[in-house]
Formats: structure tokens, C-alpha cells, sequence
């Protein structure tokens, strides 16, 4: 598994050499439709995203994740069940606001 460092995904780097440079005090801040742009609940990607952060769990509570559909449209998607695993938020003021908190430590 590997993250990358451009938007064109043509760095990647393993996972594993980022997750070796995170402590309880690295913030994670993930952007992701988690699949509620199409509304599709793929239990591939749902397995996948739940142990990727389960790993990053591992490092550090400081994560939250941005949703740039609404709300509304998680509902019958793989979104609905992440947002149970992870502090998802819209993303919007208020929802940058409180993912901001999280990735501060701050209480939600």
C-alpha cells in the first residue's frame, strides 16, 4: 500500500515508511468522497479504508477526515459506514472547523 506526495499519484511512498515517521502527536487530515460521490457501499474499499486506519490508529488519534459531498449524500455509501470509524465532517466552514479541532487535539 502506498500514499503519494502529488495530486497526479505519480510519488508514491510506502505506507509503512510514512507511518514510521508518525507519533501520537502527527495530525491526519484525509479529503475523500469515501465513495459517496457515486453512493456506492463496496465492501473492498470499506475493508480496505477500516484497516488502513486501524494502522494509522496505531500512531495517533489525531485524525479527521473531509467529505466534500454533503452529508445526505453518504447515506447507502461506503461513507455512511467510515464515518463510523472516523471523525468524518463536511466539507464546509463548520466541518473544516471541527476536523481542524481534531487534528489540534481539541475536543469535538
Amino acid at each position: 500500500v502506498s500514499v503519494y506526495q502529488d495530486i497526479y499519484l505519480t510519488d508514491p511512498i510506502p505506507l509503512e515508511t510514512v507511518l514510521a515517521n508518525c507519533n501520537n502527536e502527527t495530525s491526519i487530515l484525509i479529503v475523500s468522497d469515501a465513495g459517496s460521490a457515486r453512493g456506492y457501499r463496496e465492501l473492498k474499499r470499506i475493508r480496505a479504508t477500516t484497516i488502513f486506519l486501524l494502522k494509522l490508529k496505531r500512531y495517533t488519534s489525531l485524525i479527521a477526515w473531509l467529505n466534500p459531498m454533503p452529508e445526505e449524500r453518504w447515506i447507502g455509501s461506503s461513507a455512511e459506514i467510515i464515518a463510523n470509524l472516523i471523525p468524518m465532517h463536511e466539507m464546509n466552514n463548520h466541518g473544516l472547523n471541527n476536523a481542524i479541532d481534531i487534528v489540534r487535539g481539541q475536543a469535538f
